[in-house]
């Protein structure tokens, strides 16, 4: 049989080394072929290993799954540039949605194994990648927060709620891309009409200063006064024109 083009002689390396190359390689085969079809046999055989050997690391093929969104998840908190903190509230919220827009559309086979196939089992949130995606949803929720004790949202709203609201409009708006049914959606006008619709819908409205009001209606009697007088004074004036045609 032919050896695989992408296959090569192992080398010698620690347990950690061996351990970070085949999560190196496994990432790259599942962005090629979807979780559904991936083999960790493949995986061995561009590490030169036998497939054996992978599961003395991993010991299945969903543990090794795991591992790469895992991997995916630190790395993503960890290059965090914290848009949560710069800027005004609007700003803040609209960058921490484009940004995990961004995450998604970056490697998006990590995040359909993880929507997919993860997220079902039952034991999810007791999992280190559950406790890893709160990490990372803080800083949407911390922004939330914020506008709340500034009094720019609303205090009589539920925080997870809201939290939900926006990364359910986010998965929906990106699952035509995770299907492949479509290119990935304009991320700078999804990021801004997600971040308007929630800013716009718990925003504190302004307080009504009855005074103000009042003294617009008594300046406008008074000139609605006028008008009846240069109306009047405008028909008479015309009344008399005709008269004397």
């Amino acid at each position: 049989m032919a050896a695989n083009k992408n296959s090569r002689p192992a080398t010698r390396l620690s347990a950690e080394d061996r351990k970070a190359e085949i999560l190196h390689v496994a990432r790259k085969v599942l962005a090629e072929v979807q979780f559904e079809n991936f083999l960790p046999s493949v995986v061995a055989d561009r590490c030169g290993l036998s497939e054996g050997s992978i599961y003395r690391y991993f010991p299945s093929k969903q543990d090794l799954l795991v591992s790469i969104a895992e991997q995916r998840m630190l790395e993503v908190i960890k290059a965090d540039p914290e848009l949560d903190k710069v800027g005004d509230i609007f700003t803040r919220l609209r960058n921490v949605i484009f940004h995990s827009l961004e995450v998604i559309h970056q490697e998006p086979a990590i995040t359909r194994f993880i929507f997919v196939n993860v997220r079902i089992d039952s034991n999810y949130p007791n999992t280190k990648l559950y406790a890893l995606n709160g990490d990372f949803t803080r800083r949407t929720t911390d922004v939330v927060r914020d506008a709340i004790d500034t009094g720019i949202f609303r205090n009589d709203i539920a925080i997870p709620v809201v939290r939900d609201i926006i990364f359910g409009a986010i998965e929906h708006q990106m699952w035509p891309y995770l299907r492949k049914d479509h290119d990935a959606p304009p991320l700078e006008k999804v990021a801004d009409d997600i971040a308007n619709t929630v800013y716009r819908g718990l925003a504190v409205s302004p307080p009504v200063n009855t005074e103000v009001i009042a003294d617009a209606l008594a300046r406008a009697r008074v000139d609605m006064r006028k008008i009846e007088g240069e109306l009047a004074f405008i028909q008479d004036t015309v009344g008399i024109q005709d008269d004397s045609i």
